[in-house]
């Protein structure tokens, strides 16, 4: 994956192209395109209240000093930085990556105690195996993942989470 700022996009664009070869998804072209989905994570964010409202709800958490005016610039500055091309991808984007297309996003960082994955997934069943792999060095560079084999949840440990969206899902409807 590129070093100039873009790794994250770059390593799930690698994956999308990834999922569309072994025919698993039918992503278009241009969705694929490192700067497409910086310009999807952008307008996602920006058209979606939800998503302000919960990095706010974050950084009044952990930020407590800032008033209410303050935590929304905060918060607005997120999306300022993301508009620059060079700008580094984060959790916030492969969330927003996630809810939008569908997706499962398993990152490993080698700055987690136990080394469980984090796991960002809007998948519509779980039986859906659209699934990108990404490791993340020291919270700052993303490299794809490319598993040698189908990995299952059971091998990730992810019955519990998948058994708490099954449940979530059928709640809802």
């Amino acid at each position: 994956a590129n070093t100039d700022g873009t790794c994250m996009y770059s390593s799930i664009s690698i994956n999308m192209r990834r999922l569309n070869n072994q025919g698993v998804t039918s992503f278009k072209e241009n969705e694929m395109e490192v700067q497409s989905l910086r310009k999807t994570v952008c307008h996602v964010y920006e058209n979606n209240p939800s998503y302000l409202d919960s990095y706010t709800n974050f950084l009044r958490e952990t930020r407590p000093d800032l008033t209410q005016a303050e935590l929304k610039i905060e918060a607005g500055k997120w999306l300022i930085e993301q508009k620059k091309p060079l700008t580094w991808g984060d959790d916030k984007a492969i969330q927003v990556l996630s809810d939008h297309y569908k997706i499962r996003v398993v990152a490993y960082k080698n700055t987690q105690v136990g080394r469980q994955p984090i796991v960002f997934d809007e998948r519509q069943s779980y039986k859906d195996p659209a699934t990108i792999w990404l490791y993340n060095l020291e919270g700052r560079h993303f490299e794809p993942i490319k598993p040698k084999q189908e990995i299952s949840d059971d091998m990730l440990g992810l019955q519990i989470i998948e058994r708490h969206r099954i449940e979530k899902i059928i709640e809802q409807t």
